[in-house]
């Protein structure tokens, strides 16, 4: 699904915070393109260097695998001091840097909620996608 949408908007470049789940079955999708040799690039916006030091190891692997691969990393913060003002952060500089927004998300009061918020008063147009439509492994 991630593919097709990236596809039709053309895109040169994939954006994700690297969260668990959608944001790295979106990377991965990025990725099958890239190696499909289509020119996109694989950007990863990262709230801190110690953002997977608490996920399962085979979580970590996974991460740490997208990110070898990954055209760009950035870190947002220095330190994570305050996680959520870290992941807040991470996600205002990920919509800094977007054309469009790709936005999975059920409705619930979460950390995406918040990033939708602040690129729909960004101005940055969103393409909604609804969570049950996403194949997740």
């Amino acid at each position: 699904m991630f593919k097709k949408v990236l596809l039709k908007e053309k895109a040169t470049a994939g954006v994700t915070g690297m969260a668990l789940g959608t944001d790295q079955v979106f990377a991965m999708s990025v990725l099958e393109l890239k190696e499909q040799g289509y020119d996109i690039k694989l950007v990863t916006m990262l709230p801190f260097k110690e953002y997977s030091c608490k996920w399962p190891m085979e979580s970590q692997i996974l991460f740490k695998n997208i990110l070898d691969k990954a055209d760009r990393i950035n870190y947002v913060c220095s330190s994570p001091l305050n996680v959520g003002y870290s992941l807040q952060k991470r996600n205002e500089a990920l919509v800094g840097v977007v054309r469009k927004l790709i936005c999975v998300w059920d409705g619930s009061p979460s950390g995406t909620k918040r990033c939708i918020e602040y690129a729909d008063s960004n101005g940055v147009p969103l393409i909604p996608v609804n969570p049950r439509t996403i194949e997740l492994f």
